[in-house]
């Protein structure tokens, strides 16, 4: 099970990347990893193609390892919106089976910024979703965290430090 969330992860990169335009539109969300003390992370931001990416690579305090990564993704509103990308994050957990869905967990709209928090859990791993679309941007902050990792900090505490990631 965990392959096949893999496996979607890369495929959703990949046909992010697969749009070509020039310009990064979307200011860069920050998260605030400052209140968990299990992990340090070594961050890469890259630009291409009209996608602002950052990598929030996780590394283990304890023994060194790089247990998941964090990737915030943003472009222009345009080429993205909240409602296409849960259409086909849907389509693709029900070619994985019936014991995939995806859980809307929290959602606000107000003053132009549409939020919208989601989750996928499956016996060894749980997927964190964090969408927004503010003016004329749209950002998706997208993990998968092993269930081992979630005995060290909470999928609530991951959910907080989402829904509060700031530009």
């Amino acid at each position: 099970m965990q392959a096949k969330i893999r496996s979607f992860l890369c495929y959703f990169s990949v046909l992010l990347i697969n749009f070509q335009f020039n310009i990064a539109t979307a200011q860069s969300l920050q998260l605030d990893t400052s209140s968990q003390e299990e992990y340090q992370f070594n961050i890469k931001k890259t630009e291409e193609d009209g996608f602002l990416t950052s990598f929030y690579e996780a590394v283990s305090r304890d023994d060194q390892s790089k247990p998941f990564e964090i990737i915030i993704t943003e472009t222009a509103k345009q080429l993205m919106n909240i409602d296409g990308v849960c259409e086909n994050i849907k389509k693709t957990l029900n070619n994985l089976g019936p014991d995939n869905n995806l859980k809307l967990l929290k959602e606000k709209s107000n003053n132009g910024e549409k939020r919208q928090l989601y989750k996928v859990a499956s016996k060894s791993s749980t997927l964190l979703f964090l969408m927004r679309e503010y003016k004329d941007s749209f950002t998706m902050i997208e993990a998968e965290f092993p269930n081992e990792e979630l005995q060290k900090v909470s999928i609530e505490k991951w959910q907080t430090i989402f829904w509060h990631a700031k530009n």
